[in-house]
Formats: C-alpha cells, sequence, structure tokens
C-alpha cells in the first residue's frame, strides 16, 4: 500500500511537500556546530538526544541563501530518515499534513535536462495551490550542488 500522505512546509516563499513517512519529528532548532569546508547550505551538526545528525537549511538549498525573513516565519528543524541515516532540514515552517490523491500529482513543468529537474518529484495541485514535491534523498546529498547554483 501506497501512503498518500505528505507534511507541507514552506521555504520562504515557495510552498513544498515531503513525503510524512520519511518524518521523524520536527523540533525547535538547537545549538548547530559548524564543519569546515562544506557547502553553504551545510549548516553544520546537532546532537538529538546523544545522537548527532547533519543539518541543511533547505532555504540555502534551494535558493543558494538564505532569503529575507518575512514576519510570518516559525524557522524549526524537520528530522528526516534517509538511506544514510537521519537528518535535520531547517525551514521556515511546518504547515499541515496532507492526504493526496495520486490524480492531484502532476509531472514538474521542467525539462529533463534542466538540473532542478532531479529535486522535484512533481507538483501536487490542491484547490488554487501548486505545492512542490520535493525529492528528499537528492536534496540532502552535500556532495552535489545547490539548486540555484546549477540552475
Amino acid at each position: 500500500m501506497i501512503d498518500n500522505r505528505f507534511l507541507e512546509i514552506s521555504i520562504a516563499t515557495q510552498v513544498c511537500a515531503i513525503p510524512l513517512l520519511s518524518v521523524r519529528e520536527v523540533i525547535s532548532i538547537p545549538e548547530i556546530t559548524a564543519l569546515p569546508n562544506m557547502p553553504a547550505f551545510f549548516e553544520g551538526m546537532m546532537n538529538l538526544r546523544g545522537k548527532i545528525l547533519g543539518v541543511v537549511d533547505l532555504r540555502k538549498r534551494i535558493f543558494g541563501k538564505k532569503p529575507a525573513a518575512n514576519g510570518e516565519t516559525r524557522e524549526v528543524i524537520v528530522v528526516v530518515e534517509t538511506e544514510r541515516g537521519e537528518m535535520g532540514v531547517i525551514v521556515d515552517a511546518v504547515n499541515r499534513v496532507l492526504n493526496i490523491e495520486p490524480s492531484d500529482v502532476v509531472a514538474a513543468p521542467v525539462r529533463e535536462s534542466d538540473p532542478v529537474s532531479k529535486y522535484i518529484d512533481g507538483v501536487i495541485k490542491k484547490s488554487d495551490e501548486l505545492v512542490l514535491l520535493l525529492n528528499m534523498p537528492k536534496l540532502l546529498d552535500v556532495g552535489t550542488t545547490a539548486l540555484k547554483s546549477a540552475a
């Protein structure tokens, strides 16, 4: 059975979604220890109850820099499970859980040759809004370049 539930998050002005089954928890931003010679979007490491996790700022990852804050941001870390273990991602807000019908998901309007295409699995059509369905394993691959610099 396929789970059609997604966590809707805000990253700057963009509304995105990640598979709910990959989400372990949502926490306040703790102290983060920076690491040298890492991409700008990799914030560093955090200690989560004795477990050391890497932290990626999705705002920097997607836009190439941290967008200016608006008054409505409630920065949090979403802890997600990846093939390499758990990782924390900084987002501006967690909005809600979406229950999506397969017919609500369409292909992203980008060419396969566009660098951004590998980070987006599709677009969710909900009423009058469009929500980007993110490919978290590829976004969290610290060895690849940021979307902004690749676009």
